[in-house]
């Protein structure tokens, strides 16, 4: 393998260096949301989805480590031990908002119902919330002074639309 490629997977967020306690805070201290996880669990799942709604409205992304996933597979138990030392949880999901250990998915939850989890979010991300622009309606405003292309608009006839041209192009006599 080129060293080229050894490098690269050795500096990817998956397989990087999380092997002590300071490098974890460090870690996690470096990105707004993330949530260490295991891909078969069913409280990652539902605590990642709501992590994932409440980035999207600061601008944010959630970093997720999926612990059953990574190569080889003691890596991911042994940084399960770690996270059991410095949060002293042993379950997963694991979740930090801001460098700081929130909990799992119960908490997660609790504080998106208790309407805080949108302000811890936008404090890690020292960001407002963002908002989509709305749209009043889709059909295409009418000019204040009609011209002959819209005109068409105003009429009911064919033969109402020539009167009302000839009228303005002083071909006829205005009533």
């Amino acid at each position: 393998m080129p060293a080229s490629a050894t490098r690269r997977r050795a500096s990817s967020p998956r397989t990087a260096s999380l092997s002590t306690p300071r490098a974890l805070r460090a870690y996690v201290r470096a990105h707004p949301v993330v949530a260490f996880t295991k891909s078969y669990c069913p409280y990652c799942q539902r605590a990642v989805s709501t992590l994932r709604a409440y980035a999207r409205r600061y601008g944010t992304t959630v970093r997720v480590v999926e612990l059953d996933t990574m190569v080889p597979a003691r890596k991911g138990e042994a940084l399960q031990r770690r996270l059991a030392r410095v949060t002293g949880r042993t379950t997963v999901p694991n979740v930090f908002i801001g460098g700081e250990a929130v909990g799992g998915g119960d908490e997660v939850e609790a504080l998106r119902a208790g309407r805080r989890l949108g302000r811890l979010v936008k404090a890690a991300t020292g960001t407002r919330r963002t908002t989509r622009k709305r749209t009043t309606s889709r059909v295409p405003a009418v000019a204040a002074k009609p011209t002959p292309s819209t005109l068409y608009l105003y009429h009911h006839t064919v033969a109402d639309y020539v009167e009302d041209i000839l009228k303005k192009g002083r071909l006829l006599p205005a009533n």
